[in-house]
């Protein structure tokens, strides 16, 4: 970041609860606009937590190994300096699945350049993922490679996991989407598969969950 070259630093960041669809909206938007940028600018997304606070987001981390998607590549807030950027002007800075800034934030208003967030009323509909992922099919599909599309198709499928049969049938713009997905990558898992694991996945949190705190209240 420090490059003398580098005159931008574009993060994608996600709301503070850290949950799935932020935190995945946030990687598959800055791999986009890391590929489309130019190259004096880098993009980056960061996770809006420590990194000691992913212990308190099991299932968000339980999903992200299952992806193989190492932690040792997320970045987290603690681990860049916003501010500084700022003060630099070198910050351009995206908001997804969140309009706003928390109050701690406010003085990175001028930062913010663009925000991906599904209308209030289409929220159950919709998704910020779905939203990016429909950004991608539309301006660069040729970027779209099969590990993203199935990380954004198992996003979109988590959603529907405690759902009954009936519920399973997927708003229409959510199932263009996993359509376009599915007909790019024939080889994809079925959905079937995915729900079914991504079901499983939750039976395991409980203690999951009770083990990181411990190992999170340890090292305090």
């Amino acid at each position: 970041i420090r490059n003398k070259h580098l005159d931008k630093v574009h993060v994608v960041l996600g709301k503070k609860s850290c949950d799935l669809d932020s935190l995945i909206s946030a990687l598959a938007y800055a791999y986009y606009l890391e590929k489309v940028s130019p190259s004096n600018i880098v993009c980056l997304p960061v996770l809006n937590i420590s990194r000691r606070e992913i212990c308190y987001h099991p299932e968000t981390r339980f999903i992200l190994e299952e992806l193989n998607i190492p932690e040792s590549l997320h970045i987290f807030r603690d681990e860049i300096n916003l501010y500084q950027l700022n003060s630099e002007g070198k910050l351009l800075l995206t908001l997804v699945h969140s309009s706003t800034l928390t109050s701690e934030d406010k003085n990175l208003e001028s930062a913010v350049v663009k925000v991906i967030i599904p209308k209030e009323q289409n929220e159950l509909l919709e998704s910020a993922s779905c939203l990016v992922a429909k950004e991608l099919l539309r301006k660069a599909p040729e970027l779209i490679t099969q590990p993203l599309a199935h990380l954004l198709r198992g996003e979109r499928l988590h959603s529907q996991k405690i759902m009954d049969e009936e519920a399973l049938k997927i708003p229409e713009e959510k199932e263009e989407v996993l359509s376009c997905l599915e007909e790019k990558f024939p080889e994809l898992s079925s959905r079937k598969d995915i729900i079914s694991f991504l079901q499983e996945a939750q039976l395991h949190l409980p203690s999951t969950f009770s083990l990181n705190v411990c190992c999170l209240t340890l090292l305090e």
